[in-house]
């Protein structure tokens, strides 16, 4: 049978064969044929196509998750190191200080014209009452104004009812500051005879004794002095920056 005939006597009709796609393809002969075959593998092509997309996009969906939990894990740590930073300042100053402290956190703030006031989440459950006085890191706050059980609001130096004996840490003036502008600090009641001087420190002089002495207020910023008048007074930059508080103490007794 032809079956069985060998290879070397259909190797003809193969190189006909083969001349024939060749010749066809070249003239284009076989267009039709080409156009029936990219007919029948469409649907084929396009399965490839569409599993290799989904891929890439699984794969790039994939990586932006893994960005997005690299990021969360780096602000955490970022946010952890920042945290531990202000716990080691303020443990220091609760471990220098001869106060009976309460520590506590800002949860939220009511800064405006009228009035610069803050609440923290520690009340009179903790021990607070109204008239003790808020710090942190050994600079001054202000003053507890209100409490609930459970949290309390502390007006700040900067508001413009607030009043503060002072002294000037090196020339050793008197005066008392009050709330100005924003969040500044104005000093007054300094007799003209009293040095003051750009940069110097202010400290509560703990005269009155609403205040304990000794906790820091700010530097002087500029000085103004009028021989006309009976005292000098100054603008003053507060220490503490009350906008980025987070955390702070209120002294509840003594050592």
């Amino acid at each position: 049978m032809d079956r069985k005939r060998p290879i070397s006597e259909r190797l003809p009709l193969v190189a006909v064969v083969f001349a024939v796609l060749v010749v066809g393809g070249a003239i284009g002969l076989l267009k039709p044929i080409q156009g029936l075959v990219g007919l029948a593998l469409e649907p084929v092509a396009k399965a490839v196509q569409i599993s290799g997309r989904s891929d890439l996009e699984k794969k790039n969906q994939e990586l932006q998750d893994e960005v997005a939990r690299l990021q969360t894990e780096l602000a955490k740590r970022e946010e952890a190191v920042i945290q531990n930073e202000a716990l080691k300042a303020q443990l220091g100053f609760a471990q220098e200080s001869d106060f009976k402290l309460a520590q506590a956190q800002v949860i939220s703030q009511d800064p405006t014209n009228y009035q610069q006031v803050l609440t923290i989440d520690r009340g009179s459950g903790a021990g607070i009452k109204k008239g003790m006085v808020a710090a942190t890191r050994g600079l001054l706050v202000g003053q507890v104004v209100a409490t609930t059980p459970s949290t309390a609001k502390v007006r700040l130096i900067t508001d413009f009812r607030s009043s503060v004996p002072v002294l000037d840490q090196q020339t050793r003036a008197n005066g008392l500051t009050r709330g100005g502008r924003g969040f500044g600090l104005n000093l007054e009641m300094v007799p003209q005879t009293d040095t003051l001087r750009k940069g110097d420190t202010l400290i509560t002089s703990g005269f009155g004794g609403e205040y304990p002495k000794g906790l820091v207020i700010g530097t002087v910023d500029s000085v103004q002095k009028l021989d006309t008048d009976v005292f000098q007074t100054a603008e003053v930059r507060p220490a503490v920056d009350f906008r980025r508080l987070e955390d702070l103490f209120v002294i509840i007794g003594g050592a």
